[in-house]
């Protein structure tokens, strides 16, 4: 299976149980290794348990759960927003990488903070 895919690392699961953890090219169980996308679809389902549980709204303010972000462009947009990438904010967040140096980049790419 590993060698028709392109995935280094592959997790199987059967009734909620991890069944094998299969990986290639010297990736450990536990080797740190960048999101890149998958971020967003563990936020989409965290967030569809979420709402299906009772715990949020589609249409609860992002500000209303980071106090944070009160006053802010993202702070009004609501969960659906986010979900939908569409925030409508024009606002640069720190770890943006519109302005990022190379070699914060790097840092974020290859170094020490590629989880963070």
């Amino acid at each position: 299976l590993m060698g028709r895919v392109e995935s280094r690392a592959m997790v199987l699961i059967a009734d909620g149980a991890i069944v094998e953890a299969i990986s290639t090219g010297g990736i450990q169980f536990n080797t740190r290794l960048l999101s890149a996308s998958m971020g967003k679809t563990v936020a989409a389902l965290a967030a569809g348990k979420a709402v299906c549980a009772g715990h949020l709204k589609m249409d609860q303010r992002v500000d209303s759960l980071l106090p944070g972000l009160v006053g802010k462009d993202l702070g009004a947009a609501t969960l659906r927003d986010v979900l939908m990438m569409a925030s409508g904010t024009t606002e640069p967040t720190q770890g943006d990488y519109v302005g990022t140096l190379p070699q914060e980049v790097r840092h974020y790419l290859e170094g020490p903070g590629n989880l963070e």
